[in-house]
């Protein structure tokens, strides 16, 4: 996977596309902070075995949403695709709007509303 430059994953049913071209995030606001947002290869395979298994695991439909404190960015449809970009700091995993997740957020507690599980 040393060619793989993105991953884009449809969290309603995890399915995973990689592409090897490049894109120019911007981590002039985070590189200060490698622990927060910084992930090697092996620590974005484990946050995303994470979230599908604390969603529901396998199911054809769900709704993605943390209640990471006061982050839009993980609420409603906005981890409808989740978005992972090699950098030069390591991976930042992002929501539908290419902001940085932090660890903290990945890690939060999911909403288990019954309308949002794993169908």
């Amino acid at each position: 996977m040393s060619d793989v430059n993105q991953i884009h994953i449809d969290t309603r049913d995890f399915e995973c596309l990689t592409d090897n071209s490049h894109f120019e995030f911007d981590t002039s606001k985070i590189k200060n902070y490698p622990d927060r947002f910084f992930h090697t290869f092996d620590s974005v395979v484990k946050t995303i075995e994470d979230l599908y298994n604390r969603s529901g695991g396998e199911g054809t439909w769900r709704c993605l949403w943390l209640r990471g404190e006061g982050e839009k960015a993980s609420e409603n449809w906005n981890l409808k695709y989740i978005h992972i970009y090699r950098t030069e700091f390591g991976f930042v995993i992002c929501g539908n709007d290419n902001k940085a997740l932090s660890r903290d957020v990945l890690n939060s507690e999911m909403e288990s509303d019954e309308i949002l599980n794993t169908h």
